[in-house]
């Protein structure tokens, strides 16, 4: 199972980008190749559990987005065999640093001990002290 899904870098980079990047025969057969695109995303996920396996039990139960972000994002460079962009260079980079931090601890990606994905709130959680006024303190103050 891949991190991330040809669907899933369809989506992000687009159709035209990997034909261009995957369509290696001679002549162009104007499809995407998906003998060279599910390499790269083989060596994404090597890459990315490579990182992982110092934290925790592979395969993962589940993909958490960040993971699906940076498998895109190292496949994207994987599949340029040359020199590849500077933006794709630039988020290439950034994903290994992402990589180091989950590796470090200082990163974490938000699984449970069984390695499920445990749900993020959208509110932020809040404490106070008691008030020091309520409608009792306050009565005498009409």
């Amino acid at each position: 199972m891949n991190y991330a899904s040809k669907q899933e870098m369809i989506d992000r980079f687009g159709l035209d980008e990997l034909i261009q990047l995957t369509d290696r025969a001679t002549p162009p057969t104007g499809a995407i190749d998906d003998v060279v695109l599910n390499a790269a995303l083989a060596d994404a996920d090597d890459e990315i559990n490579g990182y992982l396996q110092s934290k925790y039990n592979l395969p993962l139960a589940s993909t958490p987005l960040l993971i699906k972000k940076l498998a895109r994002a190292i496949a994207r460079y994987n599949l340029y065999d040359d020199l590849p962009p500077e933006h794709v260079e630039k988020r290439y980079k950034a994903a290994i640093k992402t990589l180091e931090g989950i590796a470090k601890g200082v990163i974490h990606l938000g699984m449970d001990a069984a390695q499920q994905l445990t749900p993020a709130t959208s509110m932020p959680e809040t404490r106070a002290d008691a008030p020091v006024f309520d409608a009792a303190t306050l009565a005498d103050y009409h």
